[in-house]
């Protein structure tokens, strides 16, 4: 080493200079690196710093399950109203009309009174099952939707009743005046009734008081009998018109101051002769007129489709009076 004064080379371990006699301070061996000892506020620091990012992380995590339950909560809730939406709308949709496949029984008819009150009735084997009489309810639908009551055996009418009955025991109750064998009531097993409120193809069908279908399903027959259908209804529109003139003037001949007409216009074109005059306000002449002149006229009115006549009493909008022709045809 060297003197700390003056420079001189100097063993390492002399204490003094041998030159300028200076003492020497000997070299500090290097202290070691001094560790700060952590204080008591330190300390609670990182556990704070801890403790900050462990609640806060908590609140992340936290809000990320909500998150998640909510989207869940939410989709089910979705889901619910989905299904919900789609069960309501199910519901008000209304059932398809069902018609059996299988082939109606045998029947005939068993009886049958012209009133225009009594209904036709109808016999079928005692083993006929239920689905056997749907389904002949059904083919009596079919049948007098297309007017065709020939292949049913039975006089065509505007409105009727078919009641069926298993077997004979108690097809004639509705043609007595006293209860029958079957006792009070009606015992009839299935019922086709159409013409209800006037409208020819207002229909219903029932089995045991229960409703097999109504006219509100819509059903329609096949669309070449309905063209048939609409061809002879117009060609029965010309033929009552045509009839309606040609009375007219016999009439007129007669000496008769009557004024004729077939009621309604167009499709509502109907099977009603309207007779208007001033002389039916005299009840007698009117009598004599029902009971003398009428009937000579029955079998024509009947033939190209009237059902009845109505005589007014001098006015468009006076209601007048029906008389029914009891066409059997």
């Amino acid at each position: 080493m060297y003197c700390q004064n003056c420079g001189s080379a100097l063993s390492q371990d002399a204490r003094f200079c041998q030159s300028c006699g200076r003492a020497q301070s000997l070299p500090q061996p290097p202290s070691p690196p001094v560790t700060p000892v952590p204080t008591a506020q330190t300390i609670q620091q990182k556990p704070k710093s801890n403790i900050v990012w462990l609640v806060v992380g908590g609140i992340v995590l936290l809000v990320i399950i909500i998150g998640m339950f909510g989207r869940s909560s939410s989709d089910k809730s979705d889901n619910s109203t989905s299904t919900t939406t789609q069960q309501s709308s199910t519901s008000i949709v209304e059932p398809q009309v069902t018609r059996p496949s299988i082939p109606p029984p045998k029947f005939r008819i068993y009886k049958f009174k012209n009133d225009g009150i009594s209904p036709t009735s109808v016999v079928v084997p005692t083993s006929t099952t239920d689905e056997q009489l749907k389904s002949l309810i059904w083919f009596f639908r079919e049948k007098v939707r297309s007017h065709d009551f020939k292949s049913l055996g039975a006089k065509e009418q505007k409105d009727g009743i078919f009641s069926v009955y298993r077997g004979e025991k108690c097809a004639n109750e509705q043609f007595i005046d006293t209860n029958g064998p079957c006792g009070y009531g009606e015992h009839d097993d299935a019922l086709y009734q159409w013409g209800i409120g006037g409208d020819y193809n207002n229909d219903s069908g029932s089995l045991h008081n229960s409703v097999i279908f109504d006219a509100k399903d819509g059903w329609q027959v096949a669309p070449e009998v309905q063209a048939r259908l609409d061809e002879q209804d117009k060609l029965g529109q010309v033929q009552r018109d045509l009839f309606a003139q040609q009375l007219q003037q016999r009439l007129t001949g007669m000496g008769y101051d009557i004024t004729v007409w077939v009621h309604g216009t167009g499709a509502e074109r109907g099977h009603e002769l309207n007779l208007d005059s001033e002389m039916f306000k005299d009840t007698a002449a009117r009598v004599q007129f029902i009971n003398n002149v009428l009937p000579e006229w029955k079998k024509d009115l009947c033939k190209v489709g009237f059902r009845q006549v109505k005589l007014r009493q001098g006015g468009t909008f006076e209601l007048g009076q029906d008389y029914g022709l009891g066409c059997t045809n």
